[in-house]
């Protein structure tokens, strides 16, 4: 995973990758600033990626890329990447600010993947104060798959610091 500063006229890198050791480091320039997210899949398996990112502060989660189901390939092909942050309808740009009276705020970018499609939406939830209690109430059995499956996950951690 590999996390690209953009500029927001054209859309193109401006920044080399910032995740270095599992973390970056952004400074919040009150500019708007937009980022990219690049996820390169070095395997021979083609892959469902899902994007999330974990707000520290009211433990909020955001889907920031769900495939959509429908389109019945992988987006994530082997030996090849996938840009979130393009500027198309389905990968808008990922943006990071701090509360008016932060310095500094911390959030995790937490990517999971899978040779089979998955809903993920149900990860999502608002911050700490408004979130509610999720219990499922069906007792409907989940289906195993006949085919071998593979998951895995990667975490990198954005911490963003107000310009001094």
């Amino acid at each position: 995973m590999e996390l690209y500063r953009l500029d927001s006229s054209n859309w193109t890198r401006v920044s080399g990758n910032l995740i270095v050791d599992g973390r970056a480091q952004i400074v919040d320039d009150e500019k708007n600033s937009i980022y990219a997210v690049v996820l390169q899949n070095y395997s021979n398996y083609d892959l469902w990626p899902y994007l999330a990112y974990m707000d520290s502060t009211g433990y909020g989660i955001s889907m920031v890329y769900h495939p959509d189901a429908s389109h019945h390939k992988a987006p994530l092909r082997r030996h090849s990447h996938l840009v979130i942050g393009s500027g198309t309808t389905d990968s808008e740009a990922l943006s990071f600010t701090l509360a008016d009276d932060a310095q500094t705020g911390i959030g995790f970018l937490k990517l999971f993947v899978s040779s089979v499609f998955t809903p993920m939406n149900s990860i999502e939830q608002g911050p700490l104060s408004t979130a509610t209690m999720f219990s499922p109430h069906s007792s409907k059995s989940i289906e195993k798959s006949s085919n071998h499956e593979i998951w895995d996950s990667l975490v990198a951690c954005v911490t963003v610091v107000r310009k001094q």
